[in-house]
This record gives C-alpha cells, sequence and structure tokens, in this order.
C-alpha cells in the first residue's frame, strides 16, 4: 500500500500570537528560617524573616491573525473578569477566584465575539521574594563582628 506524500508529512503547525496581563500584586505570606551562628563557643540561632510579593497574570493565546480590536476587546474582559474574581477572592480561602475569573472571562469574550477555547487562556500567579532580613532582637554576636560581616557585604556592591 502506497501513502502520498501529504499523509506522510506533519501540518504546519498554527502560529499564534502570546499577550500578558497583569491583574494586579498582593503581599503574600512572610517566610522565616533559622541558622544557627557558630563563631561562638556555643551555636546561636538566627531568625530571619522576608516578604513575598504575589502577581496574577493571565496569558492568552490568540492566532497570529487576531486584530488589534481583539486584543483590546480581550483586555477589556480581563479587566472585567480580573474584578469579578476580585470580589470572589474575599471568599474565605479565595476558592472562587480562578473559576469566578474563567467564567466572567468566557462570558465577556463570547459576547464581544472572541472565539476563544479555554486552552488558549492560562490564569496563573508568580512570586516574587525579598531579601533576608534578621527578626526581633539582634543575635547574641559581638557588635563588631556584625559590623564587620556588614561592611564586607557592602563592599561586594
Amino acid at each position: 500500500m502506497e501513502t502520498s506524500p501529504a499523509e506522510t508529512s506533519p501540518a504546519e503547525p498554527t502560529k499564534t500570537e502570546t499577550r500578558k496581563y497583569e491583574l494586579g500584586k498582593f503581599d503574600g505570606l512572610p517566610e522565616f528560617r533559622v541558622e544557627l551562628d557558630y563563631s561562638g563557643l556555643v551555636p546561636v540561632p538566627i531568625v530571619q524573616t522576608r516578604s513575598t510579593v504575589i502577581t496574577a497574570i493571565v496569558k492568552i493565546e490568540q492566532l497570529e491573525t487576531a486584530s488589534e480590536e481583539a486584543w483590546k476587546a480581550a483586555g477589556q474582559g480581563i479587566l472585567v473578569a480580573g474584578a469579578g474574581a476580585m470580589v470572589a477572592g474575599m471568599i474565605p480561602g479565595g476558592v472562587a477566584a480562578a473559576p469566578m475569573f474563567m467564567s466572567m472571562f468566557g462570558s465577556y469574550a463570547t459576547s464581544k465575539g472572541l472565539n476563544l477555547v479555554a486552552s488558549q487562556i492560562q490564569f496563573y500567579t508568580e512570586t516574587a521574594y525579598g531579601d533576608w532580613e534578621l527578626l526581633g532582637a539582634k543575635p547574641a554576636v559581638a557588635p563588631a563582628k556584625m559590623l564587620k560581616k556588614a561592611s564586607s557585604a557592602d563592599s561586594n556592591i
């Protein structure tokens, strides 16, 4: 049985354009860690903390042939759905935020004539971490030694 060239060559992939929309940023939970300072006779625990910032992002993959009006409508839909998701996020645990966003965005996109499927829309978060800082009282390390550590760290800047 012979096969035609069309049957053996793979289909060309559809070209898409991806755009990201930032919905907003909010403070995450602080992180803590304990390190032991072995410079003295007895190890001293040093508690450090850092802050986190969580950014909510929506990524849309649209066909490369999408018009600028379609992208504008998608951006407006994201704003409308983001507001609804923010209200839904007030429910303890925020469990309703993502479903509310997808539902509202889908309704808005359909009303504007956008032809999107669920796989073209991604709702996700990115986390940014702050620098580690000492928590509370200063550690039980000689002040001169602390200044020496601080000055050597500053010289690398």
